[in-house]
C-alpha cells in the first residue's frame, strides 16, 4: 500500500481511468479543454500537459510554461519536443506519445530523466491517458508528470537500485563497471542488465553517461571551467569524445550550451 507521506509515491494503477473521454468532434482544440488549464494552474508542482493526434501541444498549465522557459500560453500552441529538450529525451517522450494515441495505450508511473529550464536533467515520474471522442477517435493525449525531490529517494520499482544509483553519482570521475553495480545489487550481471533497463528504460551504460553529462552540463552552467577540466572531473579521458556525445545528447556543443545559460 502507498504511504500517504511520502510524496514520490507512485500512484495507484487501478484507481486510474484507461483514458478520457471528451465531446469533440475533428481535431482537439485548446476551447476544448480550457476548463483544464483552470484547474492545473492551481497546481504549482505538478506539469500538465495536453497534445493532439500528433504528437503537438495544444495547452498546458502555468508549471509546465515556466518548465520550458515560457512566459505566454500561446508560446506552446504547435510546439513539438524538439523545441524545449535534448534530442535523446525529445525522441524518447514523442516515441512514447505516439505509443499512447495511435494504440490508446496509458502509460503509469513511468520514471525518467527530463532536461528543467536551465537544461539539467531531473528526474521525474510520468503519467499519460489517451484522450478519445465519444465514438472511440483518438484526439490525443493528457499528461501530468511530478519531479521527485532527489534520486536517493527513487520510489517504487526504482527503489533497489537506490545503492547502484547514488554509486554512479557519487563517482563519475572513476571507472564504473556494470559487474560491479551488479554486485551492489545482488543481482547477476545479466540479470542486473535486463532489470535495469526495465526499470530505467535504458541501458546500464547509457545510464552512466548521462549521469556524467548531467554533471557536466551543471559545471558548463554555472563556471567557467576549462571544458578539459570539466570532461576529466565528469570520468570523460578524452575530451573530444565527450564533446560528441555532449553534441549527441543536448544537440549543440559545450561552449554553445554554456554560451545559452550565460545569456539566459
Amino acid at each position: 500500500m502507498n504511504d500517504p507521506n511520502n510524496d514520490t509515491a507512485p500512484i495507484v494503477p487501478e484507481l486510474l481511468a484507461e483514458q478520457f473521454i471528451l465531446p469533440v468532434e475533428g481535431s482537439l482544440a485548446r476551447s476544448d479543454v480550457r476548463q483544464f488549464e483552470l484547474l492545473f494552474d492551481l497546481i504549482p508542482d505538478i506539469y500538465f500537459y495536453i497534445k493532439g493526434t500528433t504528437g503537438r501541444w495544444v495547452t498546458c498549465n502555468i508549471a509546465s510554461l515556466r518548465l520550458l522557459s515560457l512566459t505566454k500560453r500561446h508560446e506552446i500552441f504547435g510546439a513539438r519536443e524538439e523545441s524545449f529538450f535534448p534530442p535523446q529525451i525529445a525522441d524518447a517522450i514523442k516515441q512514447d506519445d505516439l505509443n499512447v494515441i495511435r494504440n490508446q495505450r496509458r502509460i503509469i508511473n513511468k520514471f525518467e530523466l527530463i532536461a528543467d529550464e536551465r537544461g539539467q536533467l531531473i528526474w521525474v515520474v510520468t503519467n499519460k491517458l489517451p484522450i478519445l471522442s465519444t465514438n472511440g477517435e483518438a484526439l490525443g493525449l493528457a499528461g501530468v508528470t511530478r519531479i521527485l525531490p532527489e534520486s536517493r529517494a527513487l520510489p517504487g520499482p526504482l527503489e533497489r537500485f537506490r545503492v547502484v544509483v547514488a554509486s554512479i553519482e557519487n563517482n563519475i570521475a572513476q571507472p564504473i563497471k556494470v559487474p560491479e553495480l551488479a554486485a551492489m545489487a545482488g543481482m547477476s550481471e545479466s540479470h542486473f542488465r535486463r532489470r535495469f533497463k526495465a526499470a530505467f528504460g535504458v541501458s546500464a551504460q547509457e545510464f552512466i553517461l548521462r549521469t556524467r553529462l548531467l554533471a557536466a552540463s551543471r559545471m558548463i552552467a554555472n563556471s567557467a571551467d576549462p571544458f578539459s577540466v570539466i570532461s576529466l572531473r565528469c570520468g570523460f579521458s578524452d575530451q573530444s569524445y565527450f564533446t560528441r556525445q555532449f553534441v549527441r545528447f543536448f544537440g549543440q556543443s559545450p561552449k554553445r550550451y554554456r554560451l545559452r545559460w550565460r545569456s539566459s
